[in-house]
């Protein structure tokens, strides 16, 4: 784009996000939710992508291929994020373990896939209201397992040796007051701002949360010199423009973490042999897909 055209851009833009302040008095969700996309196109033009120079992934992930995904599948329930799937996955050799985490509506960080699951998990109605962080902490999951919070998680980071994966959450300035040890903590973003914020606020394992079909997106990350990303891998062994793009990623030495919607088989994880690449999972052992 050039000088011209990006002055002509931002100024539209700016326009049309203050005219979508003032008449969100009239349509609050749906102006809201165009101011915030305005926003981001905005931000999109006027910064550049901070430099995340000090991102270790490549090292962490070397012997370390599978990441135990909600805390880890446990007596066969998936997404609990739960205290007992946590310890269950760190006494089996986890070395990175992903968490969901969310905002309370008295603005603390707790563990969970959704507040829909929350609501139906623990307090057995159907609801995707956001509880408080007492409510939440007093209940237990599936009637059973014993809820996560961020002073619970941060102890069991001090206690052991494994990182933290983060899922879900947007607000950086929230997740840095709540983490001191920013080295155990592998931060996915979703967007250029949040990718922004989480460096400056002294994480330096970012993942760029993108589309693996997309080409251009593969181009963006290489072109920018983004360290890690993550993805959805559904598509990796059906599709041969994303197989493609994940080689792209690989041979350009972009860290890749992978996620599924259900376990592969082992044979079928294997089969992918991608470099630089970690896989989210539910039940598989962490040495399973080790060659």
């Amino acid at each position: 784009m050039t000088f011209n055209k990006k002055i002509i851009a931002m100024v539209t833009m700016s326009v049309t996000l203050i005219f979508c302040l003032v008449m969100t008095n009239y349509s609050p969700l749906l102006n809201r939710l165009v101011v915030i996309e305005l926003y981001h196109k905005l931000y999109n033009i006027t910064h550049e992508l901070k430099s995340n120079e000090y991102n270790n992934l490549a090292i962490l992930i070397k012997n370390n291929h599978t990441i135990a995904h909600a805390g880890g599948g446990i007596d066969g329930v998936k997404y609990t994020n739960s205290e007992e799937a946590l310890k269950e996955s760190i006494s089996n050799g986890f070395k990175l373990i992903e968490l969901d985490l969310l905002i309370t509506k008295d603005y603390k960080i707790i563990a969970a896939h959704d507040w829909e699951f929350v609501n139906n998990k623990v307090f057995d109605i159907d609801s995707d209201k956001p509880v408080s962080h007492s409510e939440f902490m007093s209940g237990l999951i599936d009637g059973k397992y014993s809820p996560l919070d961020s002073s619970k998680i941060n102890r069991y980071l001090n206690e052991n040796d494994f990182f933290l994966v983060t899922d879900k959450i947007r607000d950086m300035h929230l997740l840095s007051k709540s983490f001191m040890d920013k080295e155990k903590i592998i931060v996915e973003v979703f967007n250029k701002k949040q990718y922004n914020d989480a460096i400056s606020y002294g994480f330096n394992n970012v993942a760029f949360n993108i589309d693996v079909s997309n080409k251009k997106s593969i181009s963006w990350v290489i072109d920018n010199n983004v360290k890690a990303v993550t993805y959805a891998g559904e598509l990796l062994m059906d599709d041969n423009k994303s197989y493609e793009n994940a080689i792209a990623l690989s041979e350009a030495d972009v860290v890749s973490l992978v996620y599924f919607w259900d376990d592969w088989e082992v044979d079928k994880l294997k089969a992918i042999k991608l470099e630089n690449t970690a896989f989210y999972v539910d039940f598989i052992s962490p040495g399973e897909i080790v060659d």
